[in-house]
């Protein structure tokens, strides 16, 4: 069995599953997300989330990580965060094929030298910047 503990044992969809289930804090340090405001219930396919956040950026992280799950087709978002404003546009872009975190630097901030901040920002979902 895993070690959930072992953060380089840690895969995003394995720490996922386990994200909600509070039998595995140590999963969710890892990840470095705070999930004691969140009920997460699950019908199916489909994940609902309810509760509160610190950030935004945490609010996008989970539902990413839910969202990036096996078997999980669509999350129905309901968390709330101080900084959420559901009138402005998400930090999320959809990475399609021929992307890199270069070339979404560029069109998001108007310069490819920032690609490590987006990787910065997306840990511990992307290991490898060069990786997407």
């Amino acid at each position: 069995m895993t070690d959930f503990c072992d953060k380089d044992a840690l895969h995003p969809v394995v720490v996922a599953r386990f994200l909600f289930t509070r039998k595995f804090p140590c999963a969710q340090r890892a990840l470095g997300f705070d999930v004691s405001g969140v009920d997460l219930e699950v019908a199916g396919d489909k994940v609902t989330l309810n509760g509160a956040v610190n950030s935004r950026a945490e609010l996008e992280k989970i539902v990413l990580a839910v969202g990036n799950t096996k078997g999980v087709a669509t999350v129905e978002n309901n968390l709330i965060a101080p900084d959420y404003d559901p009138e402005q546009p998400s930090g999320i872009h959809i990475v399609v094929a021929g992307d890199t975190l270069w070339k979404i630097a560029q069109e998001h901030y108007g310069d490819g030298n920032r690609f490590q901040e987006i990787f910065e920002a997306n840990k511990p979902m992307l290991s490898d910047p060069d990786k997407i």
